[in-house]
């Protein structure tokens, strides 16, 4: 964005500006993607997580919708991340879809992983309390979501 300000021909400036535009498509569509995704599946998601847990559960409007916003943030994230990753090893490294797909879920995860368990305890919890196990329960989910995520992602992609 430097070139953008120094531009002395506004058709320069556009064109630098319209560049970065391609280069962050991917991540802004499929982060705004995500973030919709989270807005339509936020209720029925903590209404697993607690039933999951098995604490007792009231469904008010208050307990289905705590923690939308941070979810939908590490929604935008995670899949800027995912298909950003992917479209960079396909495209860039010069990888197959197959092998792009599998791979992109390792970004994916080490982002996911805290993010989701975060986002777990939260929807449990009401809020977060540091200094009783969170970094051990961020840290045990993340290989387990990597696990998932590259089959999962090469159904996705596929």
């Amino acid at each position: 964005f430097g070139l953008l300000l120094n531009a002395t021909n506004p058709f320069v400036a556009l064109s630098i500006l319209l560049l970065a535009i391609m280069v962050y498509e991917h991540f802004i569509c499929s982060g705004a993607a995500g973030v919709v995704a989270t807005m339509l599946t936020h209720p029925l998601d903590t209404w697993v997580v607690h039933k999951q847990t098995g604490k007792k559960f009231v469904p008010t409007q208050q307990v289905m919708w705590r923690g939308l916003v941070p979810a939908m943030s590490s929604a935008a994230i995670v899949y800027g991340f995912m298909i950003g990753s992917y479209e960079y090893f396909q495209r860039k490294w010069g990888y197959s879809w197959l092998q792009a797909a599998a791979l992109s879920a390792f970004p994916e995860a080490s982002i996911r992983g805290p993010l989701e368990a975060i986002k777990n305890y939260k929807q449990v919890h009401g809020r977060l309390v540091m200094g009783q196990g969170l970094a051990t329960l961020i840290g045990k989910g993340t290989f387990a979501i990597c696990c998932r995520e590259i089959p999962g992602n090469i159904i996705y992609f596929g």
